[in-house]
Protein backbone atom coordinates (compact mmCIF):
# COMPACT_ATOMS: atom_id res chain seq x y z
CA UNK A 1 0.00 0.00 0.00
CA UNK A 2 2.63 2.39 0.91
CA UNK A 3 4.69 1.70 -2.46
CA UNK A 4 1.71 2.24 -4.20
CA UNK A 5 1.31 5.59 -2.51
CA UNK A 6 4.64 6.42 -3.34
CA UNK A 7 4.24 5.94 -7.21
CA UNK A 8 1.28 8.42 -7.21
CA UNK A 9 2.07 12.22 -8.45
CA UNK A 10 1.62 14.94 -6.24
CA UNK A 11 -1.63 15.79 -8.01
CA UNK A 12 -3.28 12.20 -7.69
CA UNK A 13 -1.99 12.19 -3.89
CA UNK A 14 -4.03 14.86 -3.02
CA UNK A 15 -6.84 14.47 -5.57
CA UNK A 16 -7.73 10.99 -3.56
CA UNK A 17 -6.87 12.25 -0.21
CA UNK A 18 -9.49 15.24 -1.21
CA UNK A 19 -12.18 12.66 -2.07
CA UNK A 20 -11.48 10.25 0.62
CA UNK A 21 -12.49 13.07 3.11
CA UNK A 22 -15.24 14.11 1.31
CA UNK A 23 -16.62 10.14 0.73
CA UNK A 24 -15.57 9.90 4.57
CA UNK A 25 -18.41 12.62 5.76
CA UNK A 26 -20.84 11.29 3.45
CA UNK A 27 -20.62 7.88 5.12
CA UNK A 28 -20.29 8.66 8.85
CA UNK A 29 -24.11 9.85 7.97
CA UNK A 30 -25.62 6.59 9.48
CA UNK A 31 -23.83 6.46 12.32
CA UNK A 32 -25.15 10.00 12.69
CA UNK A 33 -28.36 9.05 12.49
CA UNK A 34 -28.01 6.00 15.38
CA UNK A 35 -26.20 8.76 17.57
CA UNK A 36 -29.54 10.72 16.73
CA UNK A 37 -32.26 7.17 17.31
CA UNK A 38 -29.77 6.77 20.74
CA UNK A 39 -30.54 10.22 22.12
CA UNK A 40 -34.22 9.96 21.70
CA UNK A 41 -36.30 8.87 24.68
CA UNK A 42 -38.91 6.85 22.65
CA UNK A 43 -38.81 5.26 19.17
CA UNK A 44 -40.78 3.40 17.19
CA UNK A 45 -39.09 0.32 16.31
CA UNK A 46 -40.40 -0.49 12.98
CA UNK A 47 -39.82 2.93 11.82
CA UNK A 48 -36.55 2.82 13.58
CA UNK A 49 -34.99 0.07 11.77
CA UNK A 50 -36.59 1.68 8.56
CA UNK A 51 -34.88 4.75 9.47
CA UNK A 52 -31.09 3.64 9.75
CA UNK A 53 -31.44 1.36 6.16
CA UNK A 54 -32.47 4.41 4.38
CA UNK A 55 -29.92 6.27 6.03
CA UNK A 56 -27.43 4.04 5.09
CA UNK A 57 -28.82 3.60 1.90
CA UNK A 58 -28.72 7.52 0.92
CA UNK A 59 -25.48 7.37 2.23
CA UNK A 60 -24.27 5.02 -0.55
CA UNK A 61 -26.01 6.38 -2.93
CA UNK A 62 -24.75 10.42 -2.53
CA UNK A 63 -21.34 8.59 -2.33
CA UNK A 64 -21.66 7.66 -5.76
CA UNK A 65 -23.13 10.54 -7.13
CA UNK A 66 -20.39 12.70 -5.56
CA UNK A 67 -17.92 10.86 -7.14
CA UNK A 68 -19.30 10.90 -10.35
CA UNK A 69 -20.32 14.59 -9.82
CA UNK A 70 -16.91 15.22 -9.07
CA UNK A 71 -15.38 13.68 -12.67
CA UNK A 72 -17.38 15.58 -14.12
CA UNK A 73 -17.22 18.85 -12.30
CA UNK A 74 -13.25 18.19 -13.17
CA UNK A 75 -13.73 17.15 -16.83
CA UNK A 76 -12.55 14.00 -16.10
CA UNK A 77 -15.85 11.49 -16.34
CA UNK A 78 -19.18 12.14 -18.09
CA UNK A 79 -22.36 13.59 -16.54
CA UNK A 80 -23.75 11.68 -13.44
CA UNK A 81 -26.84 8.88 -14.74
CA UNK A 82 -30.37 10.83 -14.23
CA UNK A 83 -31.37 7.27 -12.51
CA UNK A 84 -28.47 8.10 -10.25
CA UNK A 85 -29.46 11.77 -9.01
CA UNK A 86 -33.20 10.67 -8.80
CA UNK A 87 -32.00 7.51 -6.42
CA UNK A 88 -30.71 9.80 -4.35
CA UNK A 89 -33.09 12.52 -4.49
CA UNK A 90 -35.77 10.00 -3.69
CA UNK A 91 -34.51 8.57 -0.85
CA UNK A 92 -34.23 12.25 0.98
CA UNK A 93 -37.74 12.52 1.78
CA UNK A 94 -37.87 8.93 2.32
CA UNK A 95 -35.86 9.54 4.91
CA UNK A 96 -37.65 12.30 6.33
CA UNK A 97 -40.49 9.99 6.62
CA UNK A 98 -39.28 7.21 8.24
CA UNK A 99 -38.05 10.36 10.76
CA UNK A 100 -41.29 10.85 11.26
CA UNK A 101 -42.29 7.18 11.76
CA UNK A 102 -39.68 6.65 13.97
CA UNK A 103 -39.54 9.08 15.74
CA UNK A 104 -42.52 10.35 18.34
CA UNK A 105 -40.76 13.74 19.07
CA UNK A 106 -40.44 14.49 15.30
CA UNK A 107 -44.19 16.68 15.18
CA UNK A 108 -43.60 18.26 18.98
CA UNK A 109 -41.46 20.93 19.93
CA UNK A 110 -39.61 20.82 22.84
CA UNK A 111 -38.78 24.56 24.17
CA UNK A 112 -34.90 25.41 24.32
CA UNK A 113 -33.86 22.26 22.48
CA UNK A 114 -33.64 21.99 18.44
CA UNK A 115 -36.45 19.98 16.85
CA UNK A 116 -35.65 16.38 16.31
CA UNK A 117 -37.21 17.14 12.66
CA UNK A 118 -34.48 19.83 12.13
CA UNK A 119 -31.50 17.05 12.83
CA UNK A 120 -33.42 14.50 10.57
CA UNK A 121 -33.14 17.07 7.49
CA UNK A 122 -29.68 18.26 8.26
CA UNK A 123 -28.84 14.42 7.87
CA UNK A 124 -30.95 13.53 4.51
CA UNK A 125 -30.99 16.77 3.11
CA UNK A 126 -27.67 17.78 3.98
CA UNK A 127 -26.43 14.42 2.67
CA UNK A 128 -28.08 15.05 -0.53
CA UNK A 129 -26.83 19.05 -0.49
CA UNK A 130 -22.95 17.82 -0.12
CA UNK A 131 -23.53 15.09 -3.10
CA UNK A 132 -24.95 17.84 -5.57
CA UNK A 133 -22.52 20.44 -4.86
CA UNK A 134 -20.34 19.89 -7.80
CA UNK A 135 -23.27 19.90 -10.28
CA UNK A 136 -24.59 23.33 -8.76
CA UNK A 137 -23.65 26.32 -9.27
CA UNK A 138 -23.02 28.44 -6.64
CA UNK A 139 -25.97 30.62 -6.77
CA UNK A 140 -27.96 27.42 -6.98
CA UNK A 141 -26.62 25.90 -3.81
CA UNK A 142 -27.15 28.89 -2.05
CA UNK A 143 -30.44 28.64 -3.07
CA UNK A 144 -31.13 25.31 -1.89
CA UNK A 145 -29.66 25.85 1.17
CA UNK A 146 -31.54 28.77 2.22
CA UNK A 147 -34.96 27.04 1.42
CA UNK A 148 -33.86 24.22 3.29
CA UNK A 149 -33.12 26.03 6.47
CA UNK A 150 -36.43 28.16 5.54
CA UNK A 151 -38.85 24.62 4.90
CA UNK A 152 -37.10 23.55 8.40
CA UNK A 153 -38.38 26.58 9.83
CA UNK A 154 -41.41 26.40 8.96
CA UNK A 155 -42.08 23.02 9.65
CA UNK A 156 -41.04 23.89 13.12
CA UNK A 157 -43.23 26.49 13.55
CA UNK A 158 -46.27 24.77 11.97
CA UNK A 159 -45.93 21.96 14.70
CA UNK A 160 -44.65 23.78 17.67
CA UNK A 161 -47.84 25.61 18.21
CA UNK A 162 -47.83 29.16 19.75
CA UNK A 163 -44.54 28.21 21.61
CA UNK A 164 -42.56 27.60 18.40
CA UNK A 165 -41.25 30.26 17.53
CA UNK A 166 -38.32 30.00 19.31
CA UNK A 167 -37.45 26.35 18.29
CA UNK A 168 -38.80 27.04 14.55
CA UNK A 169 -35.64 29.65 14.25
CA UNK A 170 -33.26 27.47 16.02
CA UNK A 171 -33.77 24.81 13.63
CA UNK A 172 -33.47 27.25 10.77
CA UNK A 173 -30.52 28.77 11.63
CA UNK A 174 -28.32 25.14 12.87
CA UNK A 175 -29.47 24.19 9.35
CA UNK A 176 -28.63 26.83 7.92
CA UNK A 177 -25.00 26.91 9.32
CA UNK A 178 -24.42 23.11 9.45
CA UNK A 179 -25.42 23.08 6.03
CA UNK A 180 -24.40 25.39 4.38
CA UNK A 181 -20.61 25.19 5.78
CA UNK A 182 -20.68 21.90 4.77
CA UNK A 183 -21.69 22.86 1.38
CA UNK A 184 -18.99 25.44 0.74
CA UNK A 185 -15.93 23.11 2.27
CA UNK A 186 -17.49 20.41 -0.39
CA UNK A 187 -17.67 23.11 -2.94
CA UNK A 188 -13.91 24.92 -2.33
CA UNK A 189 -12.59 21.17 -2.10
CA UNK A 190 -13.93 20.23 -5.70
CA UNK A 191 -12.83 24.08 -6.78
CA UNK A 192 -9.11 23.82 -4.90
CA UNK A 193 -9.10 20.44 -7.34
CA UNK A 194 -10.08 21.79 -10.71
CA UNK A 195 -7.29 24.45 -10.01
CA UNK A 196 -4.98 21.73 -9.10
CA UNK A 197 -5.83 20.07 -12.37
CA UNK A 198 -5.54 22.79 -14.15
CA UNK A 199 -2.33 23.19 -13.27
CA UNK A 200 -0.73 20.35 -13.58
CA UNK A 201 -2.11 20.36 -17.39
CA UNK A 202 -0.89 23.57 -17.48
CA UNK A 203 2.76 22.33 -16.47
CA UNK A 204 2.54 19.29 -18.62
CA UNK A 205 2.09 21.51 -21.86
CA UNK A 206 4.27 23.42 -21.05
CA UNK A 207 7.09 20.68 -20.56
CA UNK A 208 5.89 19.56 -24.11
CA UNK A 209 6.47 23.18 -25.66
CA UNK A 210 9.84 23.34 -23.93
CA UNK A 211 10.60 19.88 -25.82
CA UNK A 212 9.42 20.74 -29.51
CA UNK A 213 10.92 24.42 -29.09
CA UNK A 214 14.49 22.45 -28.29
CA UNK A 215 13.84 20.74 -30.76
CA UNK A 216 12.96 22.94 -33.37
CA UNK A 217 16.33 24.83 -32.27
CA UNK A 218 18.20 21.47 -32.60
CA UNK A 219 16.72 21.25 -36.24
CA UNK A 220 17.54 24.85 -37.20
CA UNK A 221 21.05 24.61 -35.90
CA UNK A 222 21.43 21.00 -37.89
CA UNK A 223 19.92 22.93 -40.89
CA UNK A 224 22.15 25.58 -41.14
CA UNK A 225 25.52 23.43 -40.44
CA UNK A 226 25.12 20.49 -41.68
CA UNK A 227 22.94 22.07 -44.67
CA UNK A 228 25.79 24.11 -45.62
CA UNK A 229 27.80 21.79 -45.46
CA UNK A 230 25.95 18.70 -47.79
CA UNK A 231 24.82 22.04 -50.43
CA UNK A 232 29.28 22.89 -50.88
CA UNK A 233 29.48 19.38 -51.31
CA UNK A 234 27.02 19.01 -54.59
CA UNK A 235 28.60 21.87 -55.99
CA UNK A 236 31.61 20.26 -55.26
CA UNK A 237 30.55 17.10 -57.21
CA UNK A 238 28.75 18.87 -59.98
CA UNK A 239 32.43 20.19 -60.84
CA UNK A 240 34.34 17.29 -60.50
CA UNK A 241 32.04 15.35 -62.44
CA UNK A 242 31.69 18.54 -65.09
CA UNK A 243 35.83 18.33 -64.94
CA UNK A 244 36.11 14.53 -65.63
CA UNK A 245 33.84 14.84 -68.38
CA UNK A 246 36.83 17.07 -69.68
CA UNK A 247 39.31 14.71 -68.89
CA UNK A 248 40.70 17.88 -66.93
CA UNK A 249 43.36 16.89 -64.79
CA UNK A 250 41.84 19.28 -61.66
CA UNK A 251 38.73 16.81 -61.28
CA UNK A 252 40.77 14.82 -58.89
CA UNK A 253 41.42 17.41 -56.78
CA UNK A 254 38.19 18.78 -56.69
CA UNK A 255 37.13 15.23 -55.58
CA UNK A 256 39.71 15.47 -52.64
Amino acid sequence: MWRWWNQRSGPERYDLWTRASLYALLAVVPALARALARAQQHVRVPGLAVFLLLSVAQAATCVALLHVSLSFYLARGPRPKRWLVAAAIALTPAGLLAGAAAFPAFTRITAGQIPVSAWVAMLFCGTLTAALTPLLSLPALFAVVLAGAAAVGAWSASTGGAGGSGPAFAGGFQYLLYIGVAALIYRLSAWTLRIMWELDRSRTAHARLSVAEERLRFARDLHDVLGRNLSLIAVQSELAAELARRGDQDAAGQML
